[in-house]
Formats: C-alpha cells, sequence, structure tokens
C-alpha cells in the first residue's frame, strides 16, 4: 500500500494542476 499512496501523492498535484488548468481554459473560451 504504500507504494500506491507515494503514487497517488505524486498523481494528485498533476491531476490538480491539469483539472485547474482546464477551468481556466473554459473561462477563456467564455464570452
Amino acid at each position: 500500500m504504500g507504494a500506491d499512496g507515494a503514487t497517488m501523492d505524486e498523481r494528485v498535484p498533476r491531476d490538480f494542476e491539469t483539472l485547474r488548468a482546464t477551468i481556466l481554459d473554459r473561462r477563456a473560451s467564455l464570452p
């Protein structure tokens, strides 16, 4: 389980940044 915890710990920040970038992109696309 330790390996999974480390993987998730590294994966979460990347997903968060991607989600944030996606939201900003959608906002920029709005009129």
